[in-house]
Formats: C-alpha cells, structure tokens, sequence
C-alpha cells in the first residue's frame, strides 16, 4: 500500500458533510470509549468523524511519509491531532467548546446553508452582497461554495443561481452560520477555552483552512482556533497552497470522500487516495 504514496504527499482532513453511513465501525476501540455518547446529536456527529479521522490516521501513518496537513473546517481539529499538536481528547473538548461558543452566539436564530456548484465563486460573493446579510462560508473550488444566511434570503438566491444556471444547488442540514460574520465576536469565548489546553508545536505543518498560512507554531495555531469559527474557508487556496509546496499527491483520512473529488476538481493532475471508503 505504502509504494504508490511515498514522498510529497498530503494528508486532508474532512468535516461535516463527509458522513456516512457505518463509519463508526472504523473508530479504535480506545478512541470509541472516551466519546460521550451522552451528548447532543450535532456534537456526537462531529466527534464520530474526528474519531474515524484519527483512527485511520493512527492506522495510515507509518505507511505514508506526509509533507503537509490540512483540514475543513471540523477537520482542522484532525490535522492537530495528526500534527501531534494535541491529543485526541482535546479535540474532543474543542469540539465541545466549539460548539457551546456556537449556541451562545446564535440563540434561537435560524438560518439556512446551501452549497452550490457550477457557478465561479466571484459572481456568488458578489450576488451575496446584494442581499446584504448572506455570505460565503466555503469556497471548495472555483465553482463550489457554501453560503448562509436568514432562509427567506437563502430562498431568494437559490432561485436565482438556478435561473443562471447552477449544476446543483443544494441545502445542507448544518443549522448554525459556521465561518460567516454572523459569529463575529465569538474569538472572544474560544479564546478563553483555548487558553485552558495545552498545544505543542506541530510536528507536520498544518494548512490553515481559512488563510492558507502554514501554521508551525502553537501560537498561530491557537490564534486560529480562537478566530476561525467567523472565517470563511478557502479550500481552494489550501489545496492551491499545497500544490505550490510541492504535494502532489492527497490521501484523504476521514468518512467518505468528498475531499478527493474537490481535490481533482482543483488540480486534475493530483494523486488522490482516501482512507475512508
């Protein structure tokens, strides 16, 4: 298995949306057992993916020389792991604090979040400014993103990138404005619970997913978990960012492969693998 892959390769890291069904068959028994089953639906989710993640890295990682890692959005919290910046069951607890963050800052609002693809992404940010209270949260690829917003404006848009003929529009089930400046402020609350944990330099560079900045210190790191909660992510630019260092081929270590796709998408001449499927 480890001939194909051997040097400038890249591990990415998926988040929600990368689910499927009898993944939790891929979690280590010693992971599966510190997830608190008692927990939230939402939160179980999150930390059933980041658990597949790890396990499979645990499992991948001697076979694979990595140059680089990177993760969406709940996948960045997989690559500290991988990393070795933190241990498994603090990405537990920053999911946790994610999460919390998340509510306090949003209470009862709804909203709606919907990815479309085959539209280039400069003519959906600058329909989103129009409506003045939509915004990009996800940039995967030049002609796939994901938007939120209050749903009566995510109804209207909708319509209208089908009449301009989008290939797929489709709303997602994710509940909260992840990476929008609806949750502008909520460095504040991450802050403090990032303050409580401890975070080693990394041992592989991390792509930060919502810059495309290489993270080799615990001090960017932890700026990012504080920060990236209201960031969009730029996953075109991550993935760009790492074919430019050199990664030419992409092992995807999570459920699923959504990654993989978005990876060819971006650059048809990348090596992909994912571990998951």
């Amino acid at each position: 298995m480890g001939g194909t892959f051997k040097e400038m390769t890249g591990a990415i890291f998926p988040g929600i949306g990368s689910e499927r069904d009898g993944m939790k068959a891929l979690i280590k028994e010693d992971l599966l057992k510190q997830i608190d089953i008692s927990c939230g639906e939402d939160i179980l989710l999150q930390q059933n993916i980041y658990a597949v993640s790890a396990s499979l890295w645990d499992s991948s990682k001697l076979v694979y020389p990595i140059s680089l890692v990177a993760g969406h959005s709940l996948g960045f919290y997989s690559s500290l792991y991988a990393s070795n910046s933190i241990d498994f069951r603090t990405g537990l607890y920053l999911i946790n604090a994610a999460h919390d963050a998340i509510l306090k800052m949003t209470g009862s609002k709804t909203f709606g979040i919907t990815a479309i693809i085959g539209i280039k992404w400069d003519i959906i940010e600058n329909l989103c400014r129009k409506f003045n209270n939509v915004y990009i949260a996800n940039i995967n690829s030049a002609t796939q993103v994901v938007i939120s917003g209050p749903a009566d404006s995510i109804d209207k848009i909708e319509k209208k990138v089908i009449k301009e003929g989008a290939l797929k529009v489709q709303r997602l089930s994710i509940k909260y404005p992840v990476h929008t400046p609806f949750l502008k402020g909520i460095e504040e609350i991450m802050n403090k619970a990032v303050e409580k944990i401890e975070i080693k330099a990394p041992e592989i560079p991390i792509v930060d997913h919502t810059t495309s900045e290489i993270l080799i210190s615990p001090e960017q790191i932890k700026e990012t978990l504080s920060c990236q909660l209201a960031r969009k992510v730029v996953w075109l630019d991550v993935i760009k960012k790492m074919w430019q260092k050199g990664i030419r081929k992409f092992i995807e270590v999570g459920p699923g492969d959504i990654l993989s796709k978005i990876t060819k998408w971006i650059e048809r001449d990348a090596e992909v693998k994912s571990l998951g499927i």
